[in-house]
């Protein structure tokens, strides 16, 4: 019976986002998908022109037996291969872009108040203050694709699709790629602590000094780092940990969390871009859209899991 009652409320719910879509993101479809199936066939003519002729000149080497032939056929056609792979990933990446602008504001409203703020300004902001925390190792390359701000649940939130890497000589190595989730503290925090997963950069943070909690569970996952021992131990409650266990275990992936500038700052390690839209499929197909708002609603919750909705420190 109640397996009954829960698919029943999904196949509402369900309902109720595709008719909130519909409506507020419909009248964008066709004008869209129009310009997606242009690019599609821009795209493709010249990709099947190239196939074509070098699959014309190697049958053709093959038939008159002139092995030789295939060394200049490669040589023209790996230049021409990649000019054509970065200039289709130029044009799928404005597309994409310019597709975010219009609907994901409308999307994530279904879920809170949000609007896009992803001017170079707010990006420059966005780098000084990730630069001055210090749940990140110092690192030189920043990147930032999607930036949004507003209310979920009552709560400001701000959320960036973030890329931070060290650059060495040559070589760049990447220390985070995800979300960061800025939230303002409901009680003030004068001094900081840091979670970071066991095995990121097994190095200390200058001005903190690590401290131990009675959670082995905590301990076995991160390595905790504070300002002030006592303080951390009075916002560290053990109902707080096992809220941050429960939210690890619940994404299924690497968490920093820190209380820096009386601000919570939670990062969410991803594999993927969380806001984009398959450039392959339809823009009329609206498991994409709904694929977008439940991998958003998982990272929302963060906000509930943890009840940052409440005062620190209960």
């Amino acid at each position: 019976m109640k397996n009954v009652e829960k698919e029943t409320k999904k196949h509402v719910l369900n309902e109720q986002l595709e008719n909130y879509i519909k409506k507020t993101t419909h009248k964008d479809f066709a004008k869209i998908e129009a310009c997606r199936i242009l690019l599609i066939t821009v795209l493709a003519i010249p990709w099947c022109i190239f196939i074509f002729i070098v699959l014309f000149l190697l049958i053709l080497c093959i038939y008159n037996q002139a092995i030789a032939g295939f060394g200049p056929i490669l040589g023209f056609s790996i230049p021409i291969y990649i000019g054509l792979y970065l200039f289709s990933q130029w044009i799928i990446k404005i597309f994409k872009r310019n597709t975010k602008k219009i609907f994901l504001s409308k999307l994530l409203s279904y879920i809170g108040e949000f609007e896009v703020v992803n001017t170079k300004e707010d990006k420059n902001n966005l780098n000084s203050y990730i630069s001055s925390l210090k749940l990140f190792p110092p690192f030189n390359i920043f990147e930032s694709d999607d930036m949004f701000t507003g209310k979920y649940n009552g709560i400001q939130v701000d959320i960036s699709e973030i890329c931070i890497k060290q650059k060495e000589f040559k070589d760049s190595l990447l220390i985070f790629n995800g979300l960061l989730l800025t939230i303002p503290a409901n009680k003030e925090c004068d001094g900081q602590i840091i979670f970071r997963e066991k095995g990121f950069y097994h190095i200390g943070i200058n001005g903190l000094k690590k401290i131990k909690l009675e959670s082995p569970e905590i301990e076995q996952k991160y390595d905790i780092f504070a300002s002030d021992n006592i303080e951390a131990r009075k916002i560290l409650t053990p109902a707080f940990l096992v809220r941050l266990l429960e939210l690890s275990n619940n994404l299924k992936t690497k968490i920093f969390v820190s209380f820096e500038q009386n601000k919570i700052n939670i990062a969410i390690q991803t594999k993927k871009d969380m806001f984009e839209m398959p450039f392959l499929s339809s823009t009329y197909n609206i498991e994409n859209y709904k694929n977008i708002l439940s991998e958003n609603i998982k990272v929302l919750s963060v906000i509930d899991t943890l009840h940052l909705d409440e005062n620190i420190g209960m």
